[in-house]
């Protein structure tokens, strides 16, 4: 009898750069003022959704630039894969955000690599 093992792939990492995704920043992205939200936002806290396995951050806004009030809080979903760079955020940092936010009020703030806007896909 031949036994055959099967092993799991290991992670790989994202092919090309067009394909990574990231939503929050150091800077505002370049085409960022054709978004209508702009600011930069404190994490308030962060945690993986066990079943989802997306990182969602409650921020607070600490400088409203544009679509925004200070202080308005705001959910922020991001990947957890190979391909988002968003996987070191702690509680405390302050980063830039750029995006829409969606018909049931979701903030949609994803950009690629080569810095184009995401936009979610259509429900």
């Amino acid at each position: 009898m031949l036994a055959v093992l099967l092993f799991a792939m290991p992670a790989q990492a994202c092919l090309w750069v067009g394909g990574m995704r990231q939503s929050l920043f150091t800077a505002l992205p370049a085409k960022a003022e054709a978004r209508s939200i702009n600011a930069k936002v404190r994490i308030i806290s962060t945690r993986v959704d066990p079943d989802t396995r997306e990182r969602v951050s409650q921020t607070s806004v600490i400088d409203a630039i544009k679509g925004v009030r200070r202080g308005e809080a705001i959910r922020i979903v991001t990947g957890t894969s190979d391909c988002d760079s968003d996987y070191d955020v702690t509680a405390g940092q302050t980063y830039f955000i750029a995006g829409e936010r969606g018909a049931n009020g979701q903030f949609n703030g994803a950009w690629s690599g080569l810095g184009e806007y995401i936009a979610p896909p259509a429900r």
